[in-house]
C-alpha cells in the first residue's frame, strides 16, 4: 500500500478551508494572523506545510481541530464563516499586456479603468481583474483587443499546468515594467518555459523559469531583468481565436 504524502495531506487540508468557507488566500491569511505568502508558498508546493505555530493559528481561524492538517479529522463549516457577497458580473481592465512596451507604471489611472462583463466571476473572487491584449506577442491564442480574466497567483487555487496562461511581468535596471501572457510549458524532465505563442520572429523565444514559478518576492533574473508571475489568465472576453 502507497504511503500517504504528509505535504499533498496538508494542501489539501488548506485547500478545503478555502473551499468550504468561500475564503481567499488573503482573507485566510488575515483572520489567521499569518502571511500571505506563506499560504500561497504551500499551495503552490514551494512548502510541505507550515510551522505547528501557524497551523495552529490556520486551526483557530477555520475552527479545525489540529489533527484535522493531518486527513485525521472531517470539516464541520459554522454558518457565521460564510460571507454574504453581492454577485460580480463585471470586472475592471486594470492594465495591457504588451511585448516590449516598457512603462514606469503598469496600472492605468482609474478614470481609463474601463469595466467589463464576466460571467460567474464571482467563484473567482474579489481578486479577479481585466488586462487588454495588445500587439502579437500571443497572436496565436489572443487577437489585440482581446480581454484576460486574470486571478493573482497568491489566489489562485487551482492546478498551474502545460497550456495555463500566465501573466509575466519583467522589470529592468531603470525600474520599468514590461507585462505580457505566456503559455506555461513543463517538460517531462521538469525544465519549465514561459512561451509566447506568436506569429511573429521577435516574439517567439520562451523564458526558462524555475518551478514552482517565481513570484515578486522571489527576485528571479534572467537576462539582466527581474522576472515574476503575478497572475494566472482564467478565461478571456472577445477575440479569443478558436
Amino acid at each position: 500500500m502507497p504511503k500517504s504524502d504528509p505535504g499533498k495531506i496538508y494542501r489539501s487540508a488548506v485547500l478545503e478551508i478555502l473551499k468550504k468557507n468561500e475564503w481567499s488566500v488573503a482573507e485566510l491569511a488575515e483572520r489567521a494572523g499569518v502571511k500571505a505568502n506563506s499560504i500561497y508558498n504551500l499551495i503552490h508546493g514551494r512548502a510541505k506545510a507550515l510551522s505547528s505555530q501557524n497551523t495552529k493559528k490556520l486551526a483557530d481561524a477555520a475552527d479545525v481541530p489540529m489533527n484535522f492538517f493531518m486527513g485525521e479529522a472531517p470539516m464541520n463549516i459554522h454558518p457565521g464563516h460564510l460571507r454574504a457577497t453581492k454577485p460580480l458580473d463585471t470586472v475592471r481592465v486594470r492594465g495591457d499586456v504588451e511585448a516590449g512596451a516598457w512603462r514606469a507604471r503598469l496600472e492605468r489611472d482609474p478614470a481609463e479603468q474601463k469595466a467589463v462583463p464576466m460571467p460567474d466571476a464571482q467563484r473567482w473572487g474579489c481578486g479577479v481583474y481585466g488586462l487588454e491584449v495588445r500587439g502579437l506577442s500571443m497572436d496565436l491564442n489572443f487577437k489585440p483587443g482581446a480581454i484576460l480574466y486574470c486571478v493573482p497567483i497568491h489566489e489562485y487555487l487551482g492546478e498551474l499546468k502545460s497550456g495555463s496562461k500566465v501573466i509575466c511581468q519583467r522589470k529592468n535596471g531603470t525600474g520599468d515594467h514590461e507585462q505580457t501572457v505566456k503559455e506555461l510549458v513543463i517538460e517531462p524532465s521538469g525544465r519549465t518555459w514561459l512561451w509566447p505563442r506568436s506569429t511573429q520572429p521577435e516574439h517567439q523565444a520562451p523564458i526558462a523559469v524555475p518551478w514552482p514559478l517565481p513570484s515578486e518576492a522571489d527576485k528571479y533574473f534572467v537576462d539582466e531583468h527581474e522576472v515574476a508571475v503575478i497572475a494566472v489568465v482564467v478565461a478571456s472576453y472577445e477575440n479569443q481565436l478558436p
